[in-house]
């Protein structure tokens, strides 16, 4: 894992900004980029997705509130916005995500994580079903191809034939036509 992001969802409670910092430096720290997403799952499924550093944590601790702010989203508990938040990681390459917030946060997480599976199984099918389309259209081509090769082979065998079948003819005529040697 290379890059995970980090939101804050549902209501604002203490403690939030020093998980974000908590976050942001412990991933930088273990070589990870992390980027924050404001406006919990309302800014993931419309792009609010920024690159984070030390700097930009530095000097919140103390502040209340969260500093990427937090929104509730009725989008988000649907089908297509859950698909719309996995698209968006997909798009910034983001491998995991952070939630920070209660219990209807964690829903929301659990529900992302089985959209996102599914998603991925989907992919995977549609994938094996292409590659196996591709098989056997390689395989028709293949078979295509060999009969028409054996096809030639046959006409080459036949020509060859009737041309020896001929010859066989010619000489049992020219047999015919030289005298028998006289003894």
């Amino acid at each position: 894992m290379k890059r995970i992001g980090v939101l804050t969802s549902g209501g604002d409670s203490p403690g939030m900004n020093a998980a974000i910092r908590a976050v942001v430096r412990t991933g930088l720290f273990y070589g990870l980029e992390v980027y924050g997403i404001g406006h919990g799952y309302a800014g993931l499924i419309e792009g609010e997705i920024r690159e984070m550093d030390r700097s930009s944590v530095s000097d919140i601790m103390q502040r209340g509130g969260t500093m990427l702010y937090t929104a509730r989203c009725e989008e988000f508990q649907t089908e297509k916005g859950q698909q719309q938040a996995v698209m968006m990681l997909e798009n910034f390459k983001i491998e995991g995500l952070v939630v920070i917030g209660g219990d209807g946060s964690m829903k929301g997480a659990q529900a992302l994580a089985q959209n996102a599976a599914q998603q991925a199984k989907d992919i995977r099918q549609q994938a094996q079903a292409q590659a196996q389309e591709e098989r056997r259209t390689k395989c028709e081509a293949a078979r295509r191809e060999a009969a028409a090769a054996l096809e030639a082979v046959q006409r080459e065998t036949e020509t060859q034939l009737q041309q020896a079948h001929s010859l066989r003819s010619l000489l049992l005529v020219s047999q015919d036509l030289v005298p028998a040697p006289f003894f």
